[in-house]
């Protein structure tokens, strides 16, 4: 598990897709 916070303080830009990509796999998934 990565430190969310860490990511979004180093790369808010590379958090956002990363967490856009998630939703996307929940979304599809149901």
């Amino acid at each position: 598990i990565i430190n969310a916070a860490a990511v979004i303080r180093d790369s808010p830009k590379a958090a956002m897709a990363d967490y856009t990509e998630r939703v996307k796999l929940l979304v599809s998934a149901k």
